[in-house]
């Protein structure tokens, strides 16, 4: 440290030295350490060519021997009171705090497995929060990829007959539709908890018998107590590192070590985005990350995003025109911008000025771009393509279904479906795997056939071809 308190990373990264900052980024010195005047090396480089230090940070990597390892998402999914945000501060913290507010869209937090060890079973994990109140299901699509597992959660104490299990079938047919063949838990919350409460040793044979992948064993906890959840930790441990190890077997032939140094960069690459900027990364840029981690296909770096994406390391919409060329290093902050659209907050639903779901596309214009000035076009077009959102009044205005109101909600679509004396259903999937198509739709069939309002509309037999 020099008399003002500067590392000689702060040196190197301010001069622009490069073998100097190369060769401490290659010996992993600390890179958020703080000089006396608060700044991280970071600070210094980004106010000169970020690109040069990630370009060079990964020349560095180069010499290293990089190791693949393990690293899976793990997805929470339940209902908005089951105790999903609670549970996850408490395995992260070791403390409960009954006054935890419900997720809003989706949080994301970094856990290791087992904490105390790097040893052979050793798995670092994403832990992905989904919201769970019903206008943010609409947003999960997003976020629900393959390479993943998945835990169910509902209250121990509702599953006392069967009277609950269609909530949870919900859940799983929703999860095998986006994610088929994606392992999943059901994890019974808050038991004990009531005085009286019980619950069954296992859910009844016929929903195993109907979910392959679902493990057979429920797991039953309390974030309160703390009961049942060493035994949460171990399970998920073992989930986690075989389907880690499933993921990186998916890499076949292809070069591990420059996986691992990839990883790396764009772990330095997520840190290098300053606060308040959107977290996106130009294709092009990305193209000559790859290239400098040795990585320089075509087919390996398709492949390589794709497994990064698993691993809930970025995501990548190429079918949506404004957003094809760049890579979204956190993608958290796409459902942070979304919950500015999809949201139960009064706050952001008056800055849209929704008139019964109906949006001014110049309204909707404004409020995203002072989100991500450049990408705002982007985000209306992916919301579009998912069916968030519908261009109406010539395109001057937008509609977001989930924030209309129930009779308003009936007039639209008492507009849109009767057309014709059968008053077929058109039903439109966009992005979506042929194989995944029939499952989607018969879903949203079994959905709308207990609807009152679509009483009369002709909609498909169950189990009928679509």
């Amino acid at each position: 440290m020099d008399s003002v308190g500067a590392f000689p990373l702060h040196e190197a990264c301010s001069l622009g030295v490069d073998a100097v900052y190369a060769v401490l980024l290659g010996t992993q010195t600390e890179i958020n350490t703080k000089d006396r005047t608060g700044m991280t090396p970071f600070d210094v480089a980004v106010g000169h060519d970020a690109k040069s230090l990630l370009q060079d940070a990964a020349m560095a990597f180069q010499a290293d021997t990089a190791v693949c390892r393990r690293r899976c998402k793990v997805v929470l999914v339940g209902p908005v009171d089951v105790g999903k945000t609670t549970l996850v501060k408490r395995l992260m913290t070791k403390t409960f705090d009954p006054s935890i507010t419900a997720t809003h869209g989706l949080e994301v937090s970094e856990w290791a497995l087992p904490e105390d060890s790097r040893g052979q079973d050793h798995c670092s994990i994403s832990l992905w929060d989904l919201g769970g109140q019903d206008m943010y299901a609409s947003t999960h699509a997003f976020f629900m990829t393959p390479g993943s597992v998945y835990c169910v959660l509902y209250r121990a104490h509702n599953y006392e007959d069967d009277s609950k299990l269609p909530q949870l079938e919900e859940y799983l047919d929703r999860i095998q539709a986006l994610a088929p063949g994606s392992p999943m838990l059901l994890v019974g919350t808050q038991a004990g908890e009531e005085q009286g409460s019980q619950h069954r040793p296992r859910p009844p044979k016929s929903l195993f018998d109907k979910y392959k992948t679902l493990v057979r064993e429920p797991i039953f906890v309390s974030s309160k107590t703390g009961f049942g959840l060493s035994n949460l930790s171990r399970t998920l441990l073992d989930m986690a590192v075989e389907q880690a190890n499933l993921t990186l077997k998916s890499l076949g032939d292809l070069p591990a070590e420059s996986f691992a140094r990839l990883r790396k960069m764009v772990s330095v690459a997520q840190r290098l985005v300053p606060r308040g900027e959107a977290p996106l990364m130009p294709l092009d840029e990305f193209v000559r990350l790859c290239a400098n981690c040795g990585v320089n296909t075509a087919a390996e770096i398709h492949k390589f995003m794709e497994v990064l994406s698993q691993f809930g390391d970025l995501r990548v919409f190429k079918d949506v025109q404004a957003t094809k060329d760049v890579v979204v290093l956190r993608p958290q902050w796409l459902a942070d911008v979304m919950t500015h659209v999809v949201t139960t907050d009064s706050r952001k639903r008056d800055k849209l000025q929704a008139m019964d779901g109906c949006v001014s596309r110049v309204t909707l214009m404004q409020c995203l771009e002072s989100l991500s000035p450049l990408h705002a076009s982007g985000v209306v077009e992916l919301l579009e393509l998912m069916g968030l959102l519908y261009a109406v009044e010539g395109g001057h205005a937008v509609l977001v279904p989930v924030l209309m109101k129930q009779w308003a909600f009936k007039d639209y679509t008492t507009c849109f479906f009767e057309q014709g004396p059968e008053k077929l259903v058109k039903v439109f999937v966009c992005g979506v795997k042929p194989e995944q198509l029939v499952s989607l739709v018969t879903i949203e069939m079994e959905v709308l056939r207990g609807e009152e309002l679509f009483k009369g509309v002709k909609l498909p037999d169950k189990g009928a071809a679509v």
